[in-house]
């Protein structure tokens, strides 16, 4: 089921009450995707399949998610007057962009250390 649909399954993908802060979420995508990341099934292909579907999911709802909370957010911020700087549109999803690429990075520079310390005879 794709949550798209309904914000509400959105938020029980992530396991989140409706009042929950852009905290809670990174907190709650985080636990989720550490129980259905794909690399911990390689050795099954078919449980490899279920993780990758409902890791896109949980990558969904939390994007999701994020734009409710960001909404509901400046909805407070409009009510006690205007921030002083402004990142421009977007700039959450730059952020996790870049946030990602990093993280990326990182992960393959450490697997490929490893690969090399193991493979060294």
């Amino acid at each position: 089921m794709r949550c798209t649909v309904d914000l509400s399954r959105c938020y029980q993908i992530l396991d989140l009450h409706a009042d929950a802060t852009m905290k809670d979420l990174k907190e709650a995508y985080r636990d989720a995707i550490s129980v259905w990341h794909p690399d911990r099934f390689s050795a099954n292909a078919r449980l490899k399949m279920k993780a990758e579907k409902k890791a896109a999911q949980i990558n969904e709802a939390y994007e999701i998610v994020a734009a409710h909370i960001a909404r509901r957010n400046e909805g407070v911020r409009q009510e006690r007057g205007p921030r002083r700087s402004r990142s421009g549109a977007g700039g959450v999803e730059r952020a996790a962009e870049t946030g990602t690429r990093v993280a990326l990075h990182v992960g393959y520079a450490v697997y490929s250390a490893i690969r090399r310390l193991t493979s060294w005879k």
